[in-house]
């Protein structure tokens, strides 16, 4: 609509009335409902009010079942919301009809994270192409899946690569920049041994030997013989 807009001003009168009678009439059709659905949904999940978000998605898709905005943005609110069983069928369908739409694979492997099926999650997250703007967004998650394991070497080397590429945003590069001078210093940390146990106990034999009680006694007692 807002690309019609413009030619507005130098179309004849007339022409100009049937435009905008026909975008009227759009915005009551079953699509055009499901689009005003959408936008208010989409203003709830700004808010973080997530009940009246889905509410409004789940209008918009009683409208138009197959609209595939509608089935991507519930399908992530409901992963957000760890409600993983939900989400997936309408991730199916999203994807679809939008198969190269990485941000839905992207969810979709969190999704599927949350369904257990760690591999398959990894798997879709690799698949990712560098070109997409979804890239960096994925190998962060990628690392985080190999830390959450123990396997800094491996979350390591995934940032090191991202970070030393050319894809993506370059502002998401500096925060897996940060990201991995963190895993950096973890490793560093995990690598040093502790040595606190041995000083204590090392500090603890160097320290003066307490006084057994008969000792004590023992001394007071010829103190006072010899002072008779």
């Amino acid at each position: 609509m807002a690309d019609i807009i413009p030619w507005l001003f130098i179309l004849p009168p007339s022409i100009v009335t049937v435009v905008a009678l026909v975008a009227l009439s759009w915005r009551y059709t079953p699509a055009g409902k499901a689009q005003r659905h959408l936008s208010e949904g989409g203003r709830h999940l700004y808010r973080k009010e997530f009940e009246e978000a889905e509410a409004c998605f789940r209008k918009g898709l009683e409208l138009r079942p197959d609209h595939p905005a509608l089935l991507g943005t519930l399908a992530s609110l409901l992963t957000t919301l760890e409600r993983f069983e939900e989400a997936r069928p309408l991730l199916d369908k999203a994807i679809a009809q939008q198969p190269d739409d990485m941000r839905l694979q992207l969810v979709k492997g969190r999704c599927l994270q949350g369904q257990g099926e760690e591999e398959q999650a990894l798997a879709v997250w690799k698949a990712i192409p560098p070109s997409a703007d979804e890239h960096l967004d994925a190998q962060s998650v990628i690392a985080s899946w190999h830390e959450e394991r123990g396997e800094l070497d491996e979350a390591i080397a995934v940032l090191d690569a991202a970070v030393n590429s050319d894809a993506g945003d370059v502002h998401k590069r500096r925060g897996l920049k940060r990201d991995l001078r963190a895993l950096k210093k973890k490793q560093q940390a995990a690598a040093t041994p502790d040595d606190s146990g041995d000083a204590d106990s090392d500090a603890a034999e160097d320290a003066p030997k307490p006084r057994r009680k008969r000792a004590a006694r023992a001394s007071r007692a010829s103190s006072s013989g010899g002072g008779e």
